[in-house]
């Protein structure tokens, strides 16, 4: 698959002559990348203005990603926690670190694992640069308490 051979290159080596990089938050521009990888055109709502700085807020930004991916089933369907055997891999994963409703990180499933009932997911992504983050880690051990939703990508 494209999407997760270009996600697979660029984690940790940043495309930067092509996409540039967010300072800190470069979490969603990245995903944006895979997602063109993946095959997805730009639109006049989701796009890169030459560099991700004048980007679209729903290139850059992990709530607008949210609420354009929400504004658009055709592209996304909506999966929580509870939905983690629906998850593929080139999916999109979304955290809320602190549970305010707004989504703080976005990355991109890179492995699911399951084993009986259980499924672990793991993803790739930027500003805390991995390939194979594990989901439950993050939620457990480095944000105790921080919800995790995913988004189910069109074929």
């Amino acid at each position: 698959m494209a999407q997760l051979d270009y996600v697979l290159a660029y984690w940790s080596d940043y495309n930067v002559e092509e996409w540039g990089v967010l300072d800190g938050t470069d979490c969603v521009n990245f995903a944006s990348q895979a997602l063109v990888a993946r095959g997805w055109q730009q639109t006049d709502e989701w796009y890169h203005g030459g560099d991700p700085y004048s980007s679209s807020a729903a290139w850059r930004s992990s709530t607008a990603m949210h609420d354009w991916l929400a504004a658009h089933p055709e592209l996304a369907t909506p999966l929580d926690d509870r939905d983690r055997d629906r998850v593929q891999l080139g999916d999109i994963v979304q955290f809320d670190w602190d549970r305010s409703g707004d989504r703080d990180h976005t990355g991109i499933v890179t492995r699911i694992e399951r084993n009986g009932d259980e499924v672990r997911i793991a993803f790739a992504g930027h500003t805390k640069d991995s390939d194979f983050r594990d989901v439950d880690v993050a939620i457990t051990e480095e944000h105790p308490g921080a919800a995790v939703y995913y988004w189910r990508l069109a074929d």
